[in-house]
C-alpha cells in the first residue's frame, strides 16, 4: 500500500530525490516487521492448541 504511493509517479515527483531511499528503507523494515508478526501468530496459534490438547 505504501510502497504503490511511492511508485505513484506524483506522489514519488512530490518527495525529495534524498527521501526516496529512506521512504524505501521504511518500507523494508515494516515488511520485515510484519513477516516477524505473522511468524508469532503462528507460534501463538500453535502453543495454544497444544496447551488446549494438554488440558483435555
Amino acid at each position: 500500500m505504501l510502497a504503490d504511493l511511492i511508485d505513484e509517479e506524483a506522489m514519488a515527483s512530490s518527495l525529495p530525490e534524498a527521501a526516496h531511499p529512506m521512504f524505501r528503507l521504511m518500507l523494508d523494515l515494516l515488511a520485515g516487521l510484519n513477516s516477524k508478526i505473522a511468524d508469532l501468530d503462528t507460534e501463538i496459534v500453535r502453543r495454544a492448541r497444544e496447551a488446549r490438547y494438554r488440558a483435555g
